[in-house]
């Protein structure tokens, strides 16, 4: 969430002191703390009308934003160096296609895992010996 202090109508500028925070005309002040809470300088300028702050809550990213940021990610996913965590993001799906390069053996066997983390173990373990050949 981000704080914004601005003038009132009818004040020129706000100052206060003790935090070294101006507000002019065109100068708001913004911040991520609620300072009208922990200032009382603040409080009472905020309480009488000499600013008045706007409070901006970040918006949740929406599905498509989500998707398009999983896709950036899955693109720049180099398996040959990409740790299992990093892996571990994505569906057994997607992984099979980055490791479209291995033998047919290999993809059956990796397949064959039924849980995604050890497939991936084993497409850790045997994408040592398709970068030498590469």
């Amino acid at each position: 969430m981000e704080y914004i202090y601005k003038l009132g109508n009818r004040a020129v500028s706000f100052t206060d002191v003790r935090s070294g925070i101006c507000i002019t005309k065109n100068n708001p002040h913004t911040t991520g703390n609620p300072l009208h809470l922990t200032n009382g300088a603040f409080a009472r300028a905020v309480g009488g009308g000499h600013i008045f702050m706007e409070v901006i809550e970040e918006k949740a990213p929406t599905a498509e934003e989500l998707l398009a940021k999983k896709e950036e990610q899955l693109s720049n996913l180099d398996v040959l160096t990409a740790s299992e965590e990093e892996m571990s993001q994505f569906t057994r799906n997607e992984i099979m296609e980055k490791f479209s390069f291995i033998d047919d053996d290999d993809e059956a066997k990796a397949v064959k895992y039924s849980k995604k983390a050890e497939a991936i173990k084993f497409l850790i373990s045997i994408r040592d010996d398709y970068e030498l050949d590469n």
